[in-house]
């Protein structure tokens, strides 16, 4: 089971903001 990524706010919001910057792109 993945629930360090889950337990990772900090990873999940990296992940995010990359997510967020490559569709404004």
């Amino acid at each position: 089971y993945q629930t360090s990524r889950y337990k990772s706010p900090v990873k999940r919001w990296g992940f995010f903001v990359s997510y967020l910057i490559i569709f404004i792109h």
